[in-house]
C-alpha cells in the first residue's frame, strides 16, 4: 500500500469511516458469475425494500428483475424503488409451495420479519430486533 493509501485510510478510520474499493471481491464474482452464465433474470423472493435488485444494479446488471415482498411497509418502498425500471417488476405477495393466506410476524427492522418465532440464537446475535406486530400475507406459487 503506498503512503498516501496510508495517510487517506488512517484519516477516514479517525472519523470512524472504512474505506474500501467498490465493488468489493464477493460482488465483483457474483456479477462475473451472472455474465460468465448468461442470466439474463433474477428472481428475488423475500426482496423487502429491494436493496439486492438496486446493488445488481449499480454493479451493471440489465437483466430482468422480478422482486416479490408480502409485507406492506417494504413492499411499498420496493415498488417506489423498482418504478421507472422497465426491467424491474415487483409484486406484493409472498412465494410458497400452495396458494393462501398466512400471518407473519414484522420485525422492527422488517429484514427479520418471518412465519416462524424468533429463535433464541438470533435474539442472543441482534437483541435488539424484535417481532412489533403481526401482518396477513398472501402466498402464492410461482
Amino acid at each position: 500500500m503506498s503512503m498516501l493509501n496510508t495517510i487517506v485510510k488512517k484519516f477516514f478510520k479517525s472519523l470512524n469511516l472504512h474505506v474500501t474499493h467498490y465493488p468489493e471481491h464477493c460482488l465483483r464474482s457474483r456479477i462475473k458469475l451472472l455474465r460468465h452464465h448468461e442470466v439474463n433474470t433474477i428472481i428475488d423472493i423475500g426482496a423487502n425494500t429491494g436493496q439486492f435488485a438496486l446493488e445488481m444494479r449499480e454493479l451493471g446488471f440489465k437483466g430482468k428483475i422480478i422482486s416479490f415482498e408480502p409485507l406492506s411497509d417494504a413492499y411499498k418502498v420496493l415498488a417506489k424503488n423498482s418504478t421507472g425500471d422497465a426491467n424491474w417488476s415487483s409484486y406484493n405477495f409472498a412465494i410458497g409451495n400452495s396458494i393462501g393466506q398466512i400471518e407473519i410476524n414484522v420485525a422492527n427492522n422488517l429484514a427479520s420479519s418471518s412465519i416462524l418465532p424468533m429463535m433464541e440464537e438470533h435474539q442472543v446475535a441482534a437483541p435488539l430486533v424484535h417481532f412489533t406486530k403481526t401482518e396477513k400475507i398472501e402466498i402464492k406459487t410461482l
